[in-house]
Formats: structure tokens, C-alpha cells, sequence
């Protein structure tokens, strides 16, 4: 899953009750639209399958990887970070991970907090060349479930029965807990560490994007 770029209300229109749903809105669309626990050990006694798994189509994805500090609207910045192994020849766990910060940059002092989702993976439905790079065709699978947070800053980013509430400036943004179950047709391309998911708006006959969003790539911080 991408980010999804919403443009925000023009300054005119950002009344108080506006810009908090609008807030809600961005981040729960990032959310969900794209974006870590440790790798998981290797059972004992499958060895032999991990053997054809590093042969397979799917060994390349793995780790975890990070995007760049993105702004998301006033006071509000995130990360995304996926974690990644492959669970079959043609087929991925994926871990999406949301952190949250109050500053530019994304220092550690400013972090409010890392929402993760439910447990995704991407089944690698066919092969293709960009450029001299293989990218794959997928079916994104995430069940539904709920958001959960590791909360570093207990007093603006609090646990409702239904929601996450951030506090950001004098806003308080609730975000729904619930996770719907997705399924989307997308794109990855994993060049020299660097991982890019699909762009939304080429996509071909059967709704798999034919490019590369190449203004949100994530880079490889840890190896599988």
C-alpha cells in the first residue's frame, strides 16, 4: 500500500471542526493506503523450505525500510516503515507501521508515537522490466483488525475505547481503531535497497500500476 497525497483545505476553509477531520482523514487515508517487530527465527526443521524461498521471487523482500520524513499537514509529520519477509515462494508477510512526530525532521524527541496495523501479504501475481530493474505485480491482503500504538508521549497521543486521540497543537484528532479488510492491486520495485510501490494513477487494463511512484521510496535500514 501507498501513501495517499491529499492536498490540504485552502487556509480560508480550515475552520476548527474542518481541520480536525481533515487531519483524520489524511492520516487514516496514509494509513491504510500505505507504510517494527523483530524478524521472525526460522522454524526448526525448515531449513529446506527457506532454501527454495532464497531462490524464489519473493527473497528479495525482506527486511525493514523506512520513507523519508513526510509532512502531513501543520505540526504533523510521519514515517512510514514496513517490515518484510518472505513466507512462500510467491508470497510476502508485510508489517506497516505509521510513526507520528511533532516536528520536522522526525527526531526521536519528537515522535508521539508508532501506530502499527494488521499483518498484510502480498501474494507476487506476475514479473516485469522497469528499465533494467524486475518489478512485481501483487495482490495486497490485509485482514481486518485493529490499530495498535507504542505511545512515546503519553500526554498527546492517548487510547480511547475507539480511537487513538493525538494532540497536535490545540487539535485533538481522533483516529478510528478499526482496520477494514483491504485488498488492492499494486506495484513493488526494489532497486539497490531502496523499495517503491506503485503509482495509483497509471494503472493498466486489470488495475495494477504499470510505474514506479518514484517521490516516496523507502530505504533499507535493517537486512532479513
Amino acid at each position: 500500500m501507498q501513501l495517499t497525497r491529499q492536498a490540504p483545505p485552502p487556509a480560508t476553509a480550515r475552520k476548527h471542526t474542518h481541520t480536525r477531520s481533515w487531519l483524520a482523514c489524511a492520516v487514516a487515508a496514509a494509513l491504510l493506503a500505505a507504510p517494527p517487530a523483530a524478524m521472525a527465527r526460522t522454524p526448526k526443521g525448515k531449513a529446506h523450505a527457506d532454501a527454495a524461498a532464497s531462490k524464489a521471487p519473493s527473497s528479495n523482500y525482506n527486511g525493514l525500510f523506512a520513507s523519508e520524513c513526510d509532512m502531513m499537514a501543520d505540526g504533523l509529520y510521519t514515517q512510514d516503515i514496513v517490515e518484510m519477509r518472505p513466507i512462500a515462494p510467491d508470497r510476502v508477510e508485510a508489517k506497516y507501521h505509521k510513526a507520528l512526530y511533532i516536528q520536522a525532521g522526525c527526531a526521536p524527541s519528537a515522535r508521539l508515537g508508532t501506530l502499527h496495523l494488521p499483518v498484510a501479504t502480498w501474494q507476487l501475481d506476475s514479473a516485469f522490466k522497469v528499465g533494467k530493474s524486475t518489478a512485481h505485480r501483487i495482490t495486497m491482503v490485509m485482514p481486518q483488525g485493529t490499530i495498535t500504538a507504542t505511545v512515546d508521549q503519553a500526554n498527546k497521543l492517548k487510547e480511547t475505547e475507539q480511537s487513538w486521540v493525538m494532540t497536535i497543537g490545540e487539535e485533538q484528532v481522533p483516529l478510528d481503531k478499526g482496520s477494514p479488510a483491504l485488498q488492492e492491486k499494486d506495484l513493488r520495485l526494489l532497486e539497490k535497497n531502496v523499495l517503491y510501490f506503485g503509482d495509483p494513477g497509471s494503472p493498466d487494463a486489470q488495475n495494477y500500476p504499470q510505474e514506479p511512484l518514484r517521490n516516496h521510496p523507502m530505504k533499507r535500514i535493517k537486512a532479513g
